[in-house]
């Protein structure tokens, strides 16, 4: 389930963010959190089910007809395709009426995700 960021959850959000190398820098990282938070982009943490603890992140950019992935951030123990097509999915489920678009660091994932669910017949968006 995706939850929407809120300063709530900075820590933990901090956390997920220092997996990427670029983040490393504590004011870089700020600013990307700072820029999260801005009308045109979602951050939401991810966990499996409401008693759950979070296993990552996903930072989106939104469009009129579109949600760009610009990158997940998981907990180690929990980097499986089986956990990033539970994410786009809900992502999906989020933004009915769009589609899901990524960055070159996810796009093998994210047609893989696309072709698995045109073949399932779960695909809307």
């Amino acid at each position: 389930m995706l939850i929407p960021y809120s300063e709530e959850y900075k820590k933990i959000t901090m956390g997920f963010l220092s997996y990427r190398k670029e983040l490393k820098d504590v004011d870089f990282l700020t600013d990307e959190l700072r820029l999260l938070q801005t009308p045109k982009h979602q951050l939401y943490l991810y966990k499996r089910g409401p008693e759950r603890d979070f296993i990552g992140i996903i930072a989106t950019d939104i469009g009129e007809d579109f949600v760009y992935v610009r990158y997940l951030c998981l907990n180690p123990a929990y980097r499986t395709g089986k956990n990033i097509y539970r994410i786009f999915d809900d992502l999906q489920n989020t933004n009915k009426n769009k589609h899901i678009l990524s960055s070159i660091e996810l796009s093998r994932m994210t047609n893989s995700w696309k072709r698995d669910r045109e073949l399932t017949g779960k695909n809307n968006g």
